[in-house]
């Protein structure tokens, strides 16, 4: 994978770099030019390869936490009473059960 750059909200360019080592994928901001990027996903490679990242692995969540989490953070969108509905057929297609949130 590679290294690539994109205009920012704010006109400036950010460049980007990903690369996957052991089933994991890192995606980070290398800098504003692409020699940055080059360095600074190297760099980071290194680290992960010799175990010295800072990588944690998050906590595991239900689908039951993370849906009321999403749906809190959805509320003052236009699309959230869809959201509602999507996130009930996501919940009964993995848990079968019926779901506790309604539109409305």
């Amino acid at each position: 994978m590679g290294v690539y750059s994109k205009k920012r909200n704010d006109n400036s360019t950010a460049c980007y770099y990903r690369f996957q080592y052991n089933g994991h994928r890192y995606c980070e901001v290398g800098g504003t030019t692409k020699t940055e990027a080059l360095g600074a996903k190297e760099k980071r490679r290194a680290e992960v390869v010799s175990g010295d990242s800072d990588f944690t692995k998050t906590r595991d969540i239900t689908i039951e936490e993370f849906s009321e989490k999403f749906l809190q953070r959805r509320e003052d969108h236009a699309s959230h009473r869809r959201d509602v509905i999507l996130v009930n057929h996501l919940v009964r297609r993995f848990y079968k059960m019926p779901p506790k949130w309604r539109p409305g």
